[in-house]
């Protein structure tokens, strides 16, 4: 019933359209997890949930058919798992709790095919597909037909400081932020061994980056 509510009366759905002008899904949990959807006016809907990390999507699943989530000016939060998704300028961020203070995570992941692995360790071929997240960990994935996938991260890092926003990219931007500091941070990115395509450490650098003040 709760789930007949939202889709008539408090957000709408819109089914999954292969015509649609989108990138390909690359699913960020491995399968549609329980969450709840939190709307601005305290309503709330559990349903299976997912996160298309391609195109900036919530993706709810009801039987068999996928749905996209829109009106996000609506939606307060989105909790899938233990994991929260806020609509901030028209697009789902991230929102993940450290020592310092919250990261939010602009995810904006595509998978590149590289091509087939041959038995002297050769890969030829390229072309672009999507391959489900939970296939790789953030870098090169071999399947069991040794094709070859390397994940290419777009992602953005927003942290906010009063009136402030501080978007981070890569490691230029966010030395920028940080010009006081930047002898520390390039030290600190050095002897951590910080790569940029691994959210975990990013957000381990973004930690640490906020403690300084």
């Amino acid at each position: 019933m709760k789930i007949r509510i939202l889709l008539l009366g408090v957000v709408a759905f819109l089914s999954f359209s292969n015509g649609e002008a989108q990138n390909k899904r690359l699913l960020l949990f491995d399968k549609y997890t329980k969450g709840t959807v939190l709307m601005k006016n305290r309503a709330r809907t559990n349903a299976e949930l997912n996160f298309d990390a391609a195109n900036n999507n919530i993706m709810f699943k009801q039987n068999r058919t996928e749905m996209i989530l829109t009106n996000a000016h609506q939606v307060d939060t989105v909790y899938i798992g233990d994991r929260k998704f806020v609509p901030i300028k028209k697009v789902y961020l991230e929102a993940i709790s450290t020592r310092h203070g919250d990261v939010y995570v602009h995810w904006n992941l595509k998978n590149a095919y590289k091509g087939k692995k041959g038995a002297f360790g050769m890969t030829t071929q390229a072309k672009v597909e999507s391959i489900n997240t939970a296939e790789f960990h953030y870098g090169a994935y071999e399947n069991q037909y040794v094709d070859v996938y390397e994940l290419s991260n777009r992602n953005e890092y927003y942290l906010f400081k009063g009136d402030k926003t501080i978007v981070v990219k890569d490691e230029k931007s966010l030395l920028k932020h940080f010009p006081a500091r930047q002898r520390e941070i390039k030290e600190y990115i050095k002897t951590q061994n910080i790569d940029f395509a691994k959210v975990d450490e990013v957000i381990k650098l973004l930690e640490y980056c906020m403690g300084m003040d």
